[in-house]
């Protein structure tokens, strides 16, 4: 989570605006006719950020068959060299995956959240608590890094963080971070 801190930051002074969000993406064609900008509002959605799909940090690219900034967020980072990975087709807008099979992702919002996040999912409660203590305070609830326990892989962000974590051996979490 941090590296990706890292890359949007250095995407954000290259370029003047967030990944994904950035409107002189299209207006200036600086990567050619294949890449899309963002509205340029400082919001992780496209149009009515009221659509539920809009938002969520777990969309399969393309799904519905519009340009989400969640997804473009991918794309940008890709083409500006920040993230490894496909330039080109779905596979250029996909998540990438962590270190335990489940995703990274942003949306606007989440667990408490007022702003944009990221999140990744599917990290053993083992996982999830060293990295709220070593990196935060430790508290699922509370922080710049939030928790949620999954009942299933790469949930969507719940409202509100868990109250706690609960280390059984085979909890799993979602954790954010607000950018």
């Amino acid at each position: 989570m941090n590296g990706m801190s890292a890359a949007i930051y250095s995407y954000q002074d290259r370029y003047r605006a967030l990944p994904g969000d950035e409107l002189d993406a299209t207006t200036l064609a600086r990567w050619g006719a294949g890449a899309f900008g963002g509205d340029g509002n400082g919001v992780l959605c496209t149009g009515a950020c009221a659509s539920p799909t809009a938002l969520k940090y777990n969309a399969p690219p393309d799904v519905p068959a519009i340009n989400l900034e969640t997804q473009l967020f991918w794309l940008h980072l890709r083409l500006s060299g920040f993230v490894p990975g496909a330039t080109t087709g779905a596979a250029s807008m996909q998540q990438p995956g962590n270190a335990v099979n489940g995703i990274l992702g942003v949306q606007t919002t989440g667990m408490g959240f007022s702003s944009n996040i990221i999140c990744t999912s599917n990290l053993p409660d083992k996982v999830a608590i060293a990295v709220d203590t070593q990196v935060d305070d430790g508290a699922a609830a509370t922080g710049g890094i939030r928790g949620q326990f999954q009942a299933g892989p790469s949930p969507d962000v719940g409202a509100a963080a868990a109250t706690s974590y609960a280390e059984t051996g085979t909890n799993q979490y979602l954790l954010c971070k607000a950018l």
